[in-house]
């Protein structure tokens, strides 16, 4: 563990099994570890990257050779004591999956022999034909005639005029199964092809728009359908009589009311009377238009027409008995419980929750029953200021509060948790995403467009392989050989294979769901998918908005439902009235400075804030790709007789003996240990494991005079010393 303020200084290294470094990734004499393996690397003067040390290997390889064994094959150039090539020859016998031949006769063919070499035929003529033998090889031979002696169409609907010699004629049906329709003419035929009523209607439509209407267009469906494209930036209308008009905005706004400026309206009036019901009163600052009188007057025959629903006060039927039936009414001529005779100020309904006679219901508050008229006498109330906030989302309004005419402008960057990237740009999007170095580096692979197989590289780079690089990256030869069984498993995905292992032929089935860390979903409905790729309840509810079919307009709701709004009431929810008004933004400067970066500058129209300086400082937790940045260079530390966290990093100059202690340092940490006396001293294993580089020995170390070692962290227990002058 560093000490604090200090930065331990870490080799080139890597977490992932049997990764080697690079000899790009190294200079000469650069040290580099895999933490998995415990392997210690280095580059030597050629540009060779060697391993160094192997804890799990203490033994040395001194002569390699190969043998082909019983397959045919041979090996020469071996056994190998320093450097040098295995060089495969010879010829592959058939118990290895080999011909045991290495030539054969141009344009003949091959002949099985046991488990002896494959042999040849000879060379046919034009017009031969191989005819078997029995127990013996196939001869050429000459076809002289050939002769039909029976011939049957079987199930197929057809039947042969004859059925052994002489001119065939087929006649009867062809059936669906053997590629027919079973049908004598074009309907019997689509029936036959399993169409429905629709389909053939489809099939037999006589131009797209009977092809439209079978397929259940309504007349505005249809006119959507085959709307002019109009080129220009259009919005929608619904006409009332179901055709669909293309507005560009100015007639837009008038369409839905909307005005395009700002301004005060100072006096709104009520006037007229319609059918008995007047509009009167004058609001000049805050209030209400009354509305009065009787309805009266209206002409149901030129007025009304169709059914007026139960829901809507009426009955929903046209003749009595169907009215009652609707009403939940009594027979025809019964009377209810209340007789023929009521108190004043009620009305005829059913408080009581079950069928039955008809009850009094008594006026409640807010409302008049005077003669015959039923008058609403409750005031309403006025919104007086209207606001917005983003909440945690990142977004943020301005323009608030709203107490006359005014526009709220929404601002920032929409959060990850609010179904955002929080970021501004795609590669801020994506590691906010949770992007690694790898995956970031895999979703924008530039095209290869090519066969490539992908490598991921030790520094998390990825690498588009054709492929005889990339037998060479994996080890694989570009040989041949006999696959004696094939099995899979679906790892930690979420699914499974089964009827493995397949020694001869088989499938393997794949099942299960596949999980998110893998690219599916890990769900098996489409909610569950959703709640598996993290949708919260608003974003779920985005995702699966019903298609509203008409210009709306969304509202989030306070229980994270969406709500689709025409324009008065959006207007309505938003506090907005039928106009709106935008500000300017007349100066922006930019002031103050961190870590030796300052910024600067007025822009009052167009124009940049610059951003000048050199940074002064860093934090000493300041990290790159998640490693503590370390020194420049290798400070000189006076510890004495035993190494601690501050040690990391640096160098200690000692002249007498010093303890390496145990769960002190953190895996990745390095102490550099100087002799600075003329003679031989004793560094201590305090910690539980020391081994030293390159051997097997563990335990206490010698450094001889003015040696140097530097003692490398595996863990906290476990440390490796290497260096000039250790024993």
């Amino acid at each position: 563990m560093a000490q604090s303020g200090f930065t331990p200084i870490q080799l080139y290294r890597s977490t992932t099994p049997t990764a080697v470094p690079l000899a790009g990734n190294l200079v000469a004499g650069e040290l580099a570890i895999n933490l998995a393996d415990e392997k210690l690397y280095f580059e030597n003067a050629s540009g060779v990257v060697k391993v160094l040390a192997d804890s799990a290997v203490t033994g040395t390889v001194t002569s390699v050779a190969a043998s082909g064994g019983t397959t045919g094959l041979s090996f020469s150039g071996g056994p190998i004591i320093t450097n040098g090539t295995l060089t495969l020859a010879g010829t592959l016998v058939v118990a290895n999956g080999g011909t045991g031949a290495s030539t054969f006769t141009a344009n003949g063919l091959l002949l099985g022999n046991g488990t002896s070499a494959v042999s040849v035929t000879a060379v046919g003529t034009t017009g031969q034909v191989l005819v078997g033998n029995t127990g013996a090889a196939p001869t050429w031979a000459t076809l002289s005639s050939s002769v039909v002696t029976s011939f049957s169409a079987g199930t197929t609907g057809l039947t042969p005029s004859t059925s052994t010699t002489g001119a065939i004629t087929l006649a009867g049906t062809l059936a669906v199964t053997n590629g027919g329709t079973g049908g004598t003419d074009a309907s019997t035929a689509r029936s036959g092809l399993g169409a429905t009523v629709t389909g053939a209607a489809l099939f037999t439509a006589v131009d797209a728009a009977a092809a439209r209407t079978t397929l259940g267009a309504t007349t505005v469906g249809a006119n959507v359908f085959t709307l002019t494209n109009p080129s220009a930036v259009t919005f929608p209308r619904f006409n009332a009589d179901n055709t669909v008009s293309a507005l560009d905005a100015a007639t837009f706004r008038t369409a839905i009311g909307a005005g395009t400026g700002g301004g005060s309206v100072s006096s709104v009036s009520g006037t007229g009377t319609v059918n008995g019901i007047t509009l009167t009163g004058t609001v000049t600052s805050s209030g209400s238009l009354t509305l009065g009188g009787t309805l009266s007057g209206v002409d149901l025959a030129t007025q009304t027409s169709g059914t007026l629903a139960v829901a809507r006060g009426g009955t929903g039927a046209t003749d009595a008995g169907t009215a009652r039936s609707n009403l939940s009414a009594a027979a025809s001529g019964a009377v209810g419980s209340s007789g023929l005779t009521m108190n004043t100020a009620r009305m005829l309904g059913r408080t009581t929750a079950s069928a039955g006679a008809i009850e009094e219901i008594t006026i409640g508050t807010g409302l008049s029953l005077s003669g015959s008229t039923l008058t609403a006498t409750a005031s309403g109330g006025t919104v007086t200021s209207v606001n917005a906030s983003g909440g945690t989302t990142g977004l943020s309004f301005t323009g608030g509060p709203v107490t006359g005419i005014g526009t709220l402008t929404l601002a920032g960057t929409l959060a990850v948790a609010n179904g955002g990237t929080g970021a501004t740009t795609a590669p801020t999007a994506r590691t906010a995403l949770g992007s690694t170095t790898v995956g970031d580096n895999l979703f924008t692979l530039t095209n290869p467009s090519a066969i490539r197989f992908l490598r991921v590289n030790t520094d998390n780079t990825v690498s588009a392989l054709d492929a005889a690089n990339f037998r060479s990256a994996i080890g694989a030869g570009p040989g041949s050989g006999t696959v004696a069984s094939v099995n899979a498993d679906g790892g930690t995905t979420g699914l499974s294979f089964s009827g493995g292992p397949v020694t001869g032929s088989g499938t393997l089935t794949l099942a299960g769901t596949l999980a998110v860390a893998n690219g599916g979903t890990g769900g098996t409905t489409q909610s569950t998918a959703r709640s598996g790729l993290g949708a919260t309840a608003v974003g779920a509810n985005f995702f699966t908005l019903t298609n509203p079919s008409s210009v709306t307009f969304v509202r989030i709701n306070s229980d994270n439902t969406i709500s689709t709004l025409d324009a008065p009431t959006f207007r309505s929810a938003i506090g907005a009235g039928t106009s709106s008004t935008t500000g300017t933004v007349t100066s922006v400067s930019g002031t103050g400075t961190v870590n030796g970066l300052s910024l600067s500058g007025t822009v009052t129209s167009s124009g940049n804030i610059t951003l000048g300086g050199s940074v002064t400082s860093v934090a000493t937790t300041a990290t790159i790709d998640g490693v503590t940045i370390g020194y420049r260079s290798i400070p000189r530390s006076t510890t004495s007789g035993t190494a601690v966290v501050g040690d990391v990093g640096k160098c200690i100059a000692v002249t007498a003996g010093i303890t390496i202690p145990n769960s002190t340092f953190a895996a990745g940490d390095a102490v550099s240990i100087y002799n600075d006396s003329g003679s031989a001293i004793t560094i201590t294993a305090g910690v539980t494991t020391l081994r030293q580089a390159g051997t097997g020995n563990t335990g206490n170390r010698t450094l001889a005079a003015r040696g140097m070692a530097t003692v490398w962290f595996n863990s906290a227990t476990e440390a490796v010393i290497s260096g000039a002058g250790v024993s």
